[in-house]
């Protein structure tokens, strides 16, 4: 088999070696598609320390089994397409047993501490393995990981019906943000960014959007959606990478409202207590996903493939990985980009 393996930053190297052994209560994927995540780009490009070299990266993966070593498992799984979960919990821990995989004591995470996707194969517990139905792209289930990321969001986030939230972010998964919020939670979501294609493409899925390359972070307290003192119960801080988000998001959120960081602050980036004190605001980190939220990503990705497809705008080949590492760095035109064998 082929791997595509992170030997060092800037440097994406092709391997070929045979197929490992099988474990017990393992499964053998053959790769169909791979999602490129920001956690790649920022390994790649040496943002990220948590990835040791050598590893294969990769953790938004579809394809289709081809063995599975489980007495458990029917064989009839065999010869499935599925999508896999990166997240590998351990089941035993005390956080495991409180129903919180999400916070494993042990946790591993394909493309991170565990070989990914990026691969003709890849071997994963039998548990992170879902079946796809028959009909459907299976592309957009490569937006599974990400769609279980805002599900477990709108899982803890606190508001009331027509409450009002802004997004700082209009990358795949913000936007993901702002469809399940909208749907599930029926409140009004603000997408702010700096990047028009991709504002474009939240407001063409029926967002609303305010572009800061052309308000600029002191003009938007005068747009029309926070004119006659409209409060903002919740602000995301998303993926955006504008200066000071933080400290707009403290300025734009109501007295009394929410913060919730879905991402690593930038270095020049503080929190000023007094500011937290003064509104009595509630800020709140949000972590990984569980097991709950992946299996409805994908029964969500089946029903409504169509708020998905368009956030795909790039496909490659899994030769053109490093090209499509630099393409989500630096391309603005550029929603998400994904491998396709």
């Amino acid at each position: 088999m082929k791997a595509f393996v992170f030997t060092q930053h800037h440097h994406i190297e092709p391997i070929v070696h045979d197929v490992p052994a099988l474990p017990e209560e393992h499964a053998l994927i053959k790769l169909s598609h791979c999602g490129i995540s920001q956690m790649d780009v920022d390994t790649y490009l040496g943002r990220e320390q948590k990835v040791a070299p050598p590893k294969v990266l990769g953790s938004e993966i579809c394809g289709t089994v081809i063995k599975i070593n489980s007495p458990g498992t029917p064989s009839e799984l065999e010869g499935v397409r599925v999508a896999v979960d990166p997240i590998i919990s351990c089941g035993q821990c005390d956080e495991c047993r409180k129903g919180k995989s999400n916070h494993c004591e042990n946790i591993d995470i394909l493309g991170c501490t565990y070989d990914g996707g990026f691969a003709d194969y890849v071997i994963v517990p039998v548990k992170n393995v879902y079946p796809l139905p028959v009909t459907g792209d299976i592309e957009c289930f490569t937006l599974a990981s990400p769609l279980a990321s805002a599900l477990h969001l709108d899982s803890i986030v606190h508001t009331e019906k027509e409450g009002r939230c802004v997004i700082l972010g209009s990358r795949p998964v913000d936007i993901l943000y702002g469809l399940v919020l909208r749907r599930r939670s029926g409140i009004d979501v603000i997408i702010i960014d700096d990047n028009p294609f991709r504002l474009n493409i939240a407001q063409s899925l029926g967002l609303s959007c305010i572009d800061l390359s052309s308000a600029g972070n002191n003009t938007i307290m005068d747009e029309l959606f926070f004119e006659n003192d409209t409060s903002i119960d919740i602000v995301v801080i998303g993926s955006s990478k504008i200066k000071n988000s933080l400290t707009l998001g403290i300025n734009l959120v109501a007295p009394r409202g929410q913060i919730y960081v879905t991402r690593n602050l930038h270095n020049n980036e503080q929190i000023e207590p007094g500011d937290i004190i003064e509104k009595e605001l509630i800020f709140r980190g949000v972590n990984l996903y569980d097991k709950e939220n992946f299996t409805k990503s994908v029964d969500d990705i089946a029903s409504y493939s169509e708020n998905f497809s368009s956030l795909i705008t790039h496909r490659l080949p899994f030769a053109g990985i490093e090209n499509g590492l630099q393409i989500v760095e630096t391309v603005p035109e550029c929603m998400k980009v994904i491998l396709i064998k």
